[in-house]
């Protein structure tokens, strides 16, 4: 059995240009001591056109950005950037998951409020322990993403 706690924090609920959150998980073994892991991030975005992104109180998150131009006839859609800096322990006990900590960059371009294009480049910048213990490396992701 697992339980896990989640706080997460945005100060300006209307255009969050900062984010973090943390995560902490304990997982109940039947046989063993209870192990816990832990996670955390950091960001900070801006959309570069000035779209913001509403907060969705009653269902406790950010709803996505709505480009006031479309791409195509009226204009080039929306555009964010943003940087991330994330955590994560997944070793406990006699489990050595490892732990990581790694820097993200990105670019979202917001083609209309259905279609998204996000660039990232991920920097790995420690991992500790575990099967990849001491890789450092840089992934490059594109993902085209349709949300209804």
């Amino acid at each position: 059995m697992a339980s896990s706690c989640r706080p997460r924090t945005a100060p300006r609920p209307r255009h969050p240009p900062l984010q973090g959150e943390y995560q902490a998980t304990r997982v109940s073994r039947g046989t063993g001591a209870d192990l816990d892991f832990s996670g955390w991030y950091a960001q900070a975005a801006w959309t570069l056109t000035g779209e913001a992104r509403p907060y969705l109180g009653n269902r406790g998150y950010f709803d996505g950005i709505r480009p006031a131009h479309n791409f195509g006839s009226d204009g080039w859609g929306a555009f964010e950037v943003a940087l991330r800096l994330s955590s994560i322990d997944l070793s406990d006990g006699n489990i050595n998951g490892g732990s990581e900590r790694n820097a993200t960059a990105a670019l979202n371009w917001y083609l209309n409020q259905y279609l998204r294009a996000s660039f990232n480049v991920v920097k790995v910048l420690e991992v500790d322990g575990g099967p990849m213990d001491g890789d450092e490396p840089t992934v490059f992701q594109a993902r085209l993403q349709f949300a209804y």
